[in-house]
C-alpha cells in the first residue's frame, strides 16, 4: 500500500511542478487550460493570488494548493491499491 500512496503523492507533486515550469518557460502566457483543473483540481485556489503574486499570502496559497493536490493523488493511490487488492481476492 505504501508504494501506491507514495506513487500517488509523487504524481500529485509532479503535475503542479510541470504546470508551473510550463508557465514560466512559456513567458507567463497561460497557466490555466481545459486540462489544468482536471489534472490539478486544487489549482482553483490560485484564483486567490490574482494580483498578489510574490507576496507571502500568495506563496502560502500556492503551497496549500500543491499540498491538497498531493493529498488527493495519495488518496487516489490508496483507492487503486484497495481496488486491486479486492480484485485479486475475488479471483
Amino acid at each position: 500500500m505504501k508504494r501506491y500512496v507514495i506513487f500517488g503523492a509523487a504524481i500529485g507533486f509532479i503535475i503542479p511542478l510541470a504546470y508551473w515550469a510550463d508557465y514560466y518557460l512559456s513567458g507567463y502566457r497561460h497557466l490555466f487550460d481545459n486540462d489544468t483543473v482536471t489534472l490539478w483540481p486544487s489549482s482553483i485556489l490560485l484564483m486567490a493570488t490574482d494580483g498578489h503574486e510574490g507576496s507571502v499570502g500568495s506563496l502560502l496559497v500556492c503551497g496549500l494548493s500543491v499540498i491538497l493536490n498531493i493529498l488527493l493523488y495519495s488518496a487516489i493511490g490508496m483507492g487503486v491499491y484497495i481496488l486491486t487488492r479486492l480484485f485479486r481476492q475475488s479471483k
